[in-house]
């Protein structure tokens, strides 16, 4: 998508499909997942370490033994 865009809405539009249903819908929301922890986060006012420590500590809570 880097290379071949021109920063264009249109273009992306024309583009993004492609990349997008070669990913697999599990990392799609693994990413989004994430993306809105961090988002999450920085909204609660939380700096760098803080978030960072925010989202690795959600994440220890999701596993088992």
């Amino acid at each position: 998508y880097r290379c071949l865009g021109d920063s264009t809405f249109k273009t992306a539009r024309q583009l993004v499909p492609e990349p997008l249903d070669a990913c697999e819908v599990k990392t799609i929301r693994a990413f989004y997942t994430k993306a809105w922890h961090y988002t999450d986060a920085y909204d609660q006012g939380l700096n760098v370490r803080q978030a960072e420590f925010a989202v690795r500590k959600h994440r220890s809570h999701q596993r088992i033994g």
